[in-house]
């Protein structure tokens, strides 16, 4: 089941385009050498630096590793696009412990669009687009002096925000959104089962034993999404990865292979995948296999998103 993207709740926003340059010799500040910085190092203000090898507060290290992506055609309320398929993700990441606070949102873009004002700013942010969450990497990437994983053009006055990804997202050490199989791989956090603590226990349209205690979903917060961290965190330290709001995927929700794949990437073109559930949808939408798409210029007021940041 693919999610239906609700037109009337749609709000577009466009922001300042940032220029970037290629690959790990990127930076926002100074100018790029003449020389690209090596493999091991990142543009700082002109300057090649040692690349960083360890995560900001805030954010979990997800080592490298192999999983399978998709669920068994056992598990209930599968969908034919979940086939199993082995995925080796070959380098570590950092994904930050929650979803994006409408405080965090605001101080780094400069406002806050989210439906659920009034829910507070340790409330993820909602109604983002995907343009304005790859906007907001890149604005981290300025801050901390990394590569931009994104080229963003675009005004404010004219709505054009428009961004597009700077070649391999694996290889970006600066902030960007996670690759479906990246997202996928962390909300497992080692878990075979529909969600990391075990089955849905669906009992009825919106009630779900097994899913009342770790995620917000329709059955117990209908109405708005909640704080970050309320829910108790998988394995890896990660909370939210059920429910509360929809997460942006930086690729496409493409086809799935059947043979082993590693570090995959859908296309950067189209629709863009979402993952995680809601805080007003059905509890199978939250199991970890559970994939839905949108338009990247759409903004539903149930869809928020979370950072990674490369390492070394």
């Amino acid at each position: 089941m693919m999610r239906r993207v609700i037109l009337a709740s749609v709000f577009l926003w466009a922001g300042v385009g940032l220029a970037a340059c290629d690959s790990d010799s990127a930076t926002t500040s100074g100018s790029c050498p003449a020389t690209p910085c090596g493999a091991d190092e990142v543009c700082d203000d002109g300057a090649c630096v040692a690349a960083p090898t360890t995560c900001p507060d805030g954010y979990v290290r997800v080592a490298a590793g192999t999983f399978t992506m998709g669920s068994p055609a056992t598990e209930e309320w599968r969908e034919d696009s979940e086939v199993a398929h082995d995925v080796t993700i070959t380098r570590a990441f950092c994904l930050k412990a929650t979803e994006v606070t409408q405080a965090e949102f605001e101080a780094i873009a400069g406002y806050n669009n989210s439906s659920a004002s009034d829910c507070g700013a340790t409330c993820p942010v909602e109604k983002v687009r995907w343009m304005e969450a790859t906007r907001y990497c890149n604005l981290l990437s300025q801050r901390d002096g990394l590569p931009e994983c994104y080229t963003c053009t675009g005004t404010i006055e004219d709505y054009s925000l428009v961004c597009t990804a700077n070649g391999d997202p694996y290889a970006c050490l600066g902030y960007r959104l996670p690759t479906e199989a990246e997202w996928e791989y962390a909300a497992r956090a080692g878990t075979t089962t529909p969600i990391p603590t075990g089955d849905l226990g669906v009992v009825g349209f919106c009630d779900a034993t097994g899913l009342d205690g770790y995620g917000w979903y329709c059955g117990n917060s209908p109405s708005s999404p909640q704080p970050v961290a309320q829910k108790p965190a998988n394995a890896w330290g990660l909370y939210d990865m059920a429910g509360n709001v929809y997460e942006w995927c930086h690729d496409d929700l493409g086809d799935y292979p059947t043979a082993a794949v590693t570090d995959p990437v859908g296309a950067a073109t189209g629709e863009r995948a979402l993952r995680g559930g809601a805080y007003d949808t059905n509890p199978e939408t939250c199991r970890s296999a559970a994939r839905y798409r949108s338009e990247p210029g759409y903004a539903v007021h149930d869809q928020g998103f979370r950072p990674v940041r490369g390492v070394r």
